[in-house]
């Protein structure tokens, strides 16, 4: 089996294209980019319908995935609602709909490395290792209110 080598990162634009910051373009450097509406997230998208914290955008070391955080409008890609907490990889060219109003077309530029630091693969690999962790703990969380539910429903009150 040939192991596919780990790039640094590839470079991720977001180009809106509908919604209060159409015209605009979100770029920034960083293996994990938060989306949301105030500017303690790293992507911030001028726009009532996105969440504080909406989404997160994260570099697998391969690449760029995306996940909802369980925002109250919802994160769209290619017209696909996202389950919370679930990512997605995202190809150069996906529609990434945030909230009720924003549409952005993401624009992933690869970045040719022949070498990585142990800094950079490391915060890469600990960035991919979180994304895995955040979807088994909500799958989880999930399993055990699933559990909950149903011993509360089997309980006989005497």
């Amino acid at each position: 089996m040939v192991q596919e080598k780990t790039r640094v990162s590839d470079k991720l634009v977001l180009h809106i294209l509908e919604g209060p910051a159409a015209g605009s373009s979100l770029s920034k450097n960083g293996h994990w980019l938060p989306i949301g509406r105030t500017a303690r997230s790293k992507f911030q998208v001028k726009d009532p319908s996105v969440s504080e914290q909406h989404a997160e955008l994260c570099w697998t070391g391969q690449t760029w995935e995306l996940s909802d955080l369980g925002s109250t409008c919802g994160t769209l890609v290619n017209g696909a609602r996202l389950a919370p907490r679930l990512p997605v990889k995202l190809k150069d060219g996906d529609l990434v709909g945030l909230g009720s109003e924003t549409l952005a077309k993401a624009e992933i530029v690869p970045i040719p490395s022949d070498e990585i630091t142990v800094e950079q693969y490391l915060q890469a690999e600990c960035c991919r290792l979180v994304q895995q962790l955040k979807g088994a703990a909500e799958l989880h969380a999930s399993q055990l209110r699933k559990q909950w539910s149903q011993d509360r429903s089997n309980l006989v009150i005497s």
